[in-house]
């Protein structure tokens, strides 16, 4: 209770120092004071020059050209061919030589084929693919061949070339038969066991020839 003025002259020195310490309190509150929402608050001037009334691309490059043409003063990266012509015409600018690998390397160089397909080990066969040999005879099969009919010309004799049911079906058998002994002729070569004897096919012809003979005499002979 000892600070409590009890005369004017105290209560006014109060006053005073009141107010100047509100003063105090207002300029400190002025500094940390924040932004306004229509306020522009401080900013690094060569990072956010907002201020000045630059735009936030300034400096950039805001459009592009209508062609493709590329700039004389941009690089053209590394140059395609030797020489410092610049190109077939010579009019073009002194260029670099460009390095490449030696004709002979290039050569050796093993070039893909064009009908290489990576993924055939991947690829699901046809239905053609997976038939056995058996199956696969039957496209060689001749279903319908050409034959003559025989009331074509009104009831006439028949062609001497033309072929029957009969003599068809003979001649698919003939194939048949030739195919499978064709077959065993190979496995017998792959297996060794395949043996020509030519000496024995000229003695059973010798042999069979003297028989015929012998046949013959014993016929007069009687």
């Amino acid at each position: 209770m000892e600070n409590i003025p009890r005369t004017h002259e105290d209560i006014e020195a109060q006053i005073r120092d009141i107010q100047s310490k509100k003063k105090e309190i207002s300029a400190e509150a002025a500094k940390d004071k924040g932004v306004g929402l229509l306020e522009s608050g401080y900013y690094d001037a060569d990072l956010y020059d907002g201020a000045a009334g630059k735009g936030k691309y300034e400096g950039y490059v805001t459009s592009i050209a209508p062609n493709d043409d590329v700039d004389d003063d941009e690089d053209d990266g590394m140059p395609m061919g030797r020489g410092g012509d610049g190109g077939a015409g010579g009019g073009g600018r002194n260029r670099a030589p460009g390095y490449t690998a030696p004709a002979a390397l290039l050569n050796d160089v093993a070039q893909p084929d064009a009908d290489f397909d990576p993924f055939a080990d991947r690829r699901r066969p046809t239905v053609g693919e997976k038939e056995d040999e058996y199956r696969q005879k039957r496209r060689r099969l001749v279903i319908s061949p050409e034959r003559a009919d025989p009331f074509a010309d009104g009831g006439k004799t028949p062609d001497v070339g033309s072929r029957s049911y009969t003599e068809i079906m003979r001649e698919q058998m003939l194939k048949g038969e030739e195919v499978e002994l064709r077959k065993k002729i190979q496995e017998k070569a792959k297996d060794g066991s395949l043996v020509i004897n030519r000496e024995s096919s000229n003695g059973d012809g010798s042999s069979s020839k003297s028989a015929a003979e012998s046949k013959k005499r014993g016929r007069w002979d009687q």
